[in-house]
């Protein structure tokens, strides 16, 4: 059902949050399954749901809409250093999504080309994720110069989160 906090790197000043994995069951509806989990979530500030493998949840964005989201442009091996981050570009959803993903591919590529699955398939998380720790970990010693835009931010008031609107 849940994991206990793990490690997180990064200098091994950060902790992996509490996990939760409930069953499809459990996560027929998602927020009467986080209000359940509230109290505990309150104690350690944050947790991290893992939706059970099955379940889908509609998407609520609009990635059509015409508005642009700004950004700011990070050197990934220098987060440790705990400068502040120049703007990057302003995007649309789906030129950020287009950004992002062509950034993946051609990182995938040039790291982990046994992982290449080719231009149309997403790439696991994971792999992308233990690659971004690595480099912070690492800083100028790993992969020296990465830089990403990232979305910052965001107003969900205007834009919204993907999730449906409560009452």
């Amino acid at each position: 059902m849940e994991a206990p906090p793990q490690k997180r790197r990064a200098g091994g000043r950060v902790l992996e949050t509490k996990t939760y994995r409930p069953t499809l069951a459990e996560f027929r509806d998602p927020y009467v399954y986080i209000a359940s989990i509230r109290a505990e979530g309150e104690r350690y500030g944050i947790v991290r749901i893992v939706p059970p493998k099955g379940w889908e949840m509609d998407c609520y964005v609009d990635f059509e809409a015409k508005a642009k989201i700004g950004s700011k442009r990070q050197r990934v091996d220098l987060l440790m250093e705990g400068d502040s981050f120049d703007d990057g570009g302003r995007y649309t959803l789906s030129e950020y999504a287009w950004m992002a993903d062509a950034f993946a591919k051609s990182w995938v590529r040039k790291t982990h080309p046994k992982h290449f699955k080719g231009e149309d398939c997403r790439y696991d998380h994971d792999l992308l994720e233990g690659d971004y720790w690595d480099i912070v970990d690492r800083g100028d010693q790993g992969s020296p110069g990465v830089v990403v835009d990232y979305g910052n931010d965001v107003d969900a008031a205007e834009y919204w989160s993907g999730f449906p609107r409560g009452p």
